[in-house]
């Protein structure tokens, strides 16, 4: 039975369960959280005048908070930092820019900046109408133009290779995105076509030659080079053409280039180690294109190698004596119990073992692919199979199984001091009634 209360002071974990309960909501749905980004007014002693704090996904910024210091205002501080965010904001992919304001404070200001009324709520709040207002961003602010003479426009074509869940790429000495990542790849010569230019980048920066080329996206970035000893600062303007790169191997004898060449985790990458054009595909791409190289196929003793799997399988545990682990996986060679191996590109990342009920009795994912959304890949490709999924957890796993889409019961204290969670799910219709075979 549950019951309400009403609290006028609501502790913080408290508030941070509803705030994780709906995001993990939101994110069955969409399939990603927002990230956020802040812009600051410093004085000459660095003390903060004024800030935007902002919020952003793959398609729109939301100017949360907008404060300007009582002595720094009349002085277009206010307009500098919202087209800041706002450059920042199209440099990340973003297409619009949303605010919500209230009819006694800032509309004048925002409409003024380019922004279009979209909405409002009268009576809001004693009396007052919130209004909401949106801007497209489809070139950087003309409110804070970039004052050069000089702008360099390039095309160019990159390749992405993935390769036991790493991904391949280099490190840029020079240029606008000199020290950060980026794809293997680069400007299109004169009567070149797109795959010709990337077969001469790719032997050239990391000694590799292919098989053939898969278009995945077309993408561009802005970017304010800053003045350089040796150059005037310039706006770097760049299209690229995203492949995705089959049948890699290295070219033998072939001297590779001055770029440091890495194979790297995706979770490692980051918006301040990345070039803007590698960055806009993390965030947008990467996570699927991981998930096409995944298979998930029945455990066969006969096959696979126990020692690796029992490795794997110690993760999901508590505790993970040899005998324990020897008893678990002589029942998965069982008919009662099912085990699935996760593989990608012939490494086993992970494993989920059901029993003939549709209740989930390990679950786990080798650490160095955890947070790639691997777990879930494998609950919604054996989905098929049960009327209803289960799983029983503790208070940890509650986020991960609500992103799922399950819900979520308090068993209370089944243990000592620890509470366990009943999860399910609700499928659709099992095949016939029956557990059949797995084919990817």
């Amino acid at each position: 039975m549950y019951e309400i209360e009403i609290d006028y002071d609501a502790n913080e974990a408290d508030k941070s369960i509803i705030c994780e309960g709906l995001v993990a909501s939101s994110m069955s749905v969409i399939g990603e959280k927002d990230k956020s980004f802040s812009v600051l007014l410093k004085d000459g002693n660095s003390i903060i005048r004024g800030g935007i704090l902002a919020g952003f996904d793959s398609e729109s910024v939301y100017i949360d908070t907008l404060w300007v210091d009582e002595k720094s205002r009349d002085q277009g501080y206010g307009t500098k930092l919202l087209n800041a965010a706002e450059n920042e904001a199209y440099k990340l992919g973003c297409h619009y820019s949303t605010v919500d304001t209230y009819s006694f404070q800032a509309e004048g200001f925002y409409l003024k900046n380019g922004y279009e009324r979209i909405g409002e709520v009268k009576n809001y709040w004693l009396h007052h109408s919130k209004i909401f207002l949106r801007k497209t961003l489809n070139k950087l602010s003309n409110s804070n133009p970039i004052n050069h003479n000089k702008f360099v426009a390039r095309t160019g074509v990159y390749g992405v290779v993935i390769d036991e869940g790493k991904m391949l790429a280099v490190r840029q000495n020079g240029g606008p995105y000199a020290g950060k990542f980026d794809f293997p790849g680069g400007g299109i010569e004169f009567g070149e076509s797109a795959e010709i230019a990337l077969r001469r980048e790719f032997a050239e920066e990391v000694e590799m030659e292919f098989d053939s080329i898969q278009l995945i996206d077309n993408l561009t970035a802005t970017v304010d080079v800053p003045k350089t000893p040796s150059s005037e600062p310039y706006l770097f303007f760049q299209i690229g053409m995203i492949y995705r790169v089959n049948g890699c191997r290295w070219i033998k004898d072939e001297k590779q280039g001055d770029l440091q060449r890495v194979w790297i985790e995706p979770e490692d990458l980051s918006q301040e180690k990345c070039s803007l054009l590698l960055w806009q595909f993390v965030k947008n791409h990467l996570p699927n294109i991981i998930k096409e190289n995944i298979s998930i196929i029945p455990y066969d003793p006969s096959i696979h190698e126990e020692p690796v799997i029992r490795k794997l399988m110690s993760y999901s545990l508590y505790s993970a004596e040899e005998e324990k682990l020897n008893r678990i996986l002589k029942a998965y060679s069982s008919k009662e119990q099912h085990l699935f191996l996760c593989f990608i590109d012939h490494k086993l990342i992970g494993l989920i073992g059901f029993d003939l009920g549709g209740t989930i009795l390990h679950i786990a994912v080798d650490p160095a692919f955890r947070c790639k959304g691997i777990a879930r890949e494998m609950i919604d490709k054996n989905s098929k199979r049960f009327l209803e999924i289960k799983a029983e957890t503790d208070k940890e796993g509650i986020g991960f199984y609500k992103a799922c889409g399950f819900k979520v019961e308090n068993l209370g204290e089944v243990y000592p001091r620890t509470e366990r969670f009943k999860c399910t799910k609700q499928v659709g219709k099992s095949l016939r009634g029956e557990f059949c075979e797995f084919t990817d």
